[in-house]
């Protein structure tokens, strides 16, 4: 997976000094997590299905978010849910199976910070994976 990463990346991964650990899951979802010291950030990357999964960006989509967490320290970018009180936030030109893809993402927002605890993302009902 490492192969995978940027220059850019990994320059600020060292400047960072952060951990990174990542993950893909079902070719579609790559998950990064970054550890420094009791900080950790998790980025998210969605592959839409009418794209081919292609882990270098992937990678470096997670990567990219997972650093904005850890420098800013604040979790942002929804991830697009139909739950929203408001409005059915999916285009209306999605179909069930690619709105079926954003549900079953494994975190609510791409980019999270958290101190002091761990990051559990649920990849789907029946199981979940500790990054």
């Amino acid at each position: 997976m490492y192969k995978y990463i940027s220059e850019k990346n990994k320059n600020m991964l060292r400047q960072l000094k952060a951990k990174a650990r990542i993950v893909v899951i079902n070719g579609r979802y790559t998950v990064c997590r970054l550890d420094r010291g009791k900080e950790k950030a998790l980025g998210v990357a969605i592959c839409s299905l009418l794209d081919d999964f292609d882990p270098k960006i992937g990678i470096n989509k997670a990567i990219g978010r997972a650093i904005k967490a850890l420098k800013t320290k604040k979790s942002s970018e929804p991830v697009r849910q139909p739950s929203s009180p408001f409005v059915n936030t999916y285009p209306l030109s999605w179909t069930f199976r690619q709105a079926k893809v954003l549900a079953n993402c494994p975190s609510p927002l791409k980019s999270v910070y958290v101190k002091d605890d761990d990051i559990i993302i649920s990849c789907d009902v029946k199981r979940k994976i500790k990054l």
